[in-house]
């Protein structure tokens, strides 16, 4: 672990597991628009493919930037590496397959001090973009200081930005069980929790990233690595996703 003597205001977790390429455009665009004083870990679930390697480039590049290979993959739980070494004001979860775009950093600030309540916030919108197959998401307008979230009686993903009190009060990610060898994390869980520790959870007013791995191109091009993916959801499942696709298609 990297010693890093300026505080960060934004402590980054990207969870990683395989797809070596979306997690290099994940962590070039994260890089490119973060304007804040941050930290970022990248903690790799054991990767069979060249992930390490792009981890490795990138600590190599930035002090404030490092890498932990796990052995074994803990799926989800790995996040909480990660949270337990950040020291910022605001602590950020991300997946491997983001893009981010110019001033999301700077946004997400201004809403949770707009939002005192907020305790989880997504870095997409309630309606989903173009390009993603994805459904619209239940949610209900919140005004605070010229600024609007979007709060959800559901949750917000993994990929989102928690207040540190958020940890302070003992919420951890946890993992989905039986998902057929697949460690998902909860992320019902971790809204739930978060709304029972009297926090608000929200969608953001609009996309501040580019959600990658739900575009119906990088569906396409890695179909197997998706097929096996969504068997292991039984809340969705391959059948529920091939008829999200269908349903985009129209």
């Amino acid at each position: 672990m990297k010693t890093r003597e300026n505080k960060p205001l934004i402590s980054t977790t990207i969870l990683n597991w395989n797809r070596a390429d979306l997690l290099r455009r994940t962590i070039e665009s994260y890089l490119e628009t973060i304007s804040v004083p941050y930290e970022l870990f990248i903690i790799d679930n054991a990767s069979t493919d060249k992930s390490w390697d792009v981890i490795e480039y990138f600590c190599s590049k930035a002090s404030n930037v490092s890498g932990i290979y796990l052995s074994g993959n803990c799926g989800g739980e790995a996040i909480n590496i990660g949270l337990k070494h950040s020291r910022g004001r605001f602590l950020h979860i991300s997946e491997n397959d983001i893009e981010y775009l110019p001033g999301w950093s700077e946004k997400t600030i201004e809403l949770f001090e707009s939002f005192p309540c907020l305790g989880q916030l997504s870095l997409f919108g309630p309606v989903p973009e173009d390009e993603e197959v994805w459904e619209l998401k239940p949610s209900v307008l919140r005004h605070s200081k010229g600024h609007i979230v979007y709060e959800t009686p559901c949750n917000v993903g993994t990929t989102s930005m928690l207040g540190c009190e958020v940890w302070g009060c003992g919420i951890r990610v946890k993992n989905i069980q039986e998902t057929g060898g697949f460690l998902f994390p909860d992320d019902a869980q971790l809204s739930e929790d978060i709304k029972r520790a009297g926090f608000m959870v929200a969608w953001a007013d609009h996309y501040m990233v580019k959600n990658l791995g739900h575009f119906a191109s990088e569906f396409k091009s890695r179909e197997e690595y998706y097929k096996k993916n969504y068997r292991s959801k039984p809340w969705l499942g391959e059948s529920g996703w091939r008829a999200r696709i269908k349903e985009w298609e129209g």
